[in-house]
């Protein structure tokens, strides 16, 4: 009866705690980190460093008794801990093993849990202390104001949880499937991410490269995007990376996205400038000079301009050759048969607007029509870009019959390896 009448009498002491610092070292990875104290008339508590306890998914609180007052063997504290909006986020119990004792509590913890945490308040303890039997100290319940300033700051956009270290210089078209190496910071204090999935998009939004990464650690990465030539064609400059992060469920954080420049050369623009590099190819009649870009044509000659066909242009050359006769258009193309059957000055290839990796496949066959001197330098598979007129339609004899193909008189070309 004496012990419930006492515990009764007790129920409504409280101590009011004050804050202060110390420094433990952790004796397994044996580095110091900051530790806070909470003091009182009778009382302290410890509470750990919370950028510590997170990054260790544990955390634990220690109650002593100070100033005469002590925890003996067979004492019992319970410990409940809730943030200023009154939500809990510990709750746990435990005895004194000796005289002069502390009592600890602790639990395991995930960063992710804090999403709807207020830290922007100090958090309420409330510690419920039962004697052991036939100890001549009195029950207590002590209350303490835990201070949150050791809380990671929380990210909120973006690039707050992952941001590129190095922007991207300009990347050349790839000619054959080529990774693109990127490095980038990754900062989620709380372990919200769920995944990061990173792509390159073409102006139209068209996906034409992608890495998504899983389970991400905190620190510098990297990763690698793969992009091939058949991905991208088609696709529409300007380009873009994209990050797009999605948050674990637990959090209700709706996904974040980020977009920057991606320098990658559209293929109508590397087109443009390895044309441009050629010179310019200026006539008069059936002659014809080539002068440095940007300069003026001899006197009597005037100058041709090229350009990559669009879309729209290609299909009607493609299907109705006649509709873009002596149109002057800039193609690729890959040699197919160059020997005494096609004769010195005409061979027969396959074409592109936009550089192939395999035009066997991807291009389109056709005749193609030059000074005989000049096409010496071009052999089988040899893959070349040329600025040609459209001579319009022109059928050959195969095995199976005759067969209508387009037909390009080159007037400039480059040869830019093989096919």
């Amino acid at each position: 009866m004496r012990k419930t009448a006492v515990a009764i009498l007790t129920f409504f002491l409280v101590a009011s705690l004050a804050p202060s610092n110390a420094l433990e070292v952790n004796r397994e990875s044996k580095t110091a980190f900051a530790r806070g104290t909470v003091t009182g008339a009778s009382w302290a508590v410890d509470y750990p460093d919370f950028a510590q306890a997170i990054k260790e998914e544990k955390w634990n609180f220690i109650l002593k008794g100070i100033n005469g007052n002590t925890i003996g063997a067979g004492d019992l504290a319970e410990f409940i801990l809730t943030d200023a909006n009154g939500k809990e986020l510990l709750n746990d119990s435990g005895f004194s093993t000796g005289a002069n004792g502390t009592i600890e509590f602790w639990d395991y913890i995930r960063g992710s849990k804090f999403a709807s945490i207020d830290l922007t308040r100090p958090f309420k303890g409330t510690i419920k202390v039962t004697r052991g039997y036939g100890s001549a100290l009195k029950d207590a319940v002590v209350t303490v104001t835990i201070p949150v300033g050791s809380f990671p700051k929380r990210p909120v956009t973006t690039s707050d949880y992952v941001s590129l270290v190095n922007k991207f210089s300009s990347i050349a078209f790839p000619q054959n499937c080529t990774k693109t190496e990127f490095q980038f910071n990754v900062n989620d204090p709380y372990s919200e991410i769920s995944t990061v999935k990173f792509a390159v998009l073409d102006a139209s939004g068209k996906e034409l490269g992608t890495s998504t990464q899983f389970l991400l650690e905190n620190g510098v990465q990297k990763d690698d995007i793969q992009l091939c030539p058949y991905d991208l064609t088609g696709t529409v400059a300007p380009y873009t990376f994209v990050t797009s992060i999605s948050f674990e469920s637990s959090t209700g954080k709706l996904a974040l996205v980020e977009k920057i420049d991606f320098p990658l050369a559209s293929k109508k623009d590397e087109a443009v400038a390895k044309a441009i590099s050629m010179g310019d190819f200026c006539a008069k009649g059936s002659s014809s000079k080539i002068v440095t870009t940007g300069s003026s044509c001899p006197t009597g000659f005037k100058k041709i301009n090229f350009e990559v066909p669009n879309e729209l242009s290609w299909n009607s050359l493609t299907r109705i050759p006649n509709s873009q006769k002596n149109k002057n258009y800039i193609v690729y193309a890959c040699v197919a048969q160059f020997d005494a059957n096609t004769g010195g000055s005409k061979f027969r290839g396959y074409a592109s607007p936009v550089q192939q990796q395999y035009y066997f496949s991807d291009g389109v066959n056709a005749i193609f029509t030059g000074s005989a001197k000049s096409l010496l330098k071009l052999s089988e598979k040899t893959a070349f870009i040329a600025k040609v007129t459209v001579n319009g339609g022109v059928a050959y004899t195969t095995i199976g019959g005759k067969t209508s193909v387009p037909s390009f008189a080159i007037r400039q070309f480059q040869s830019i390896g093989s096919c």
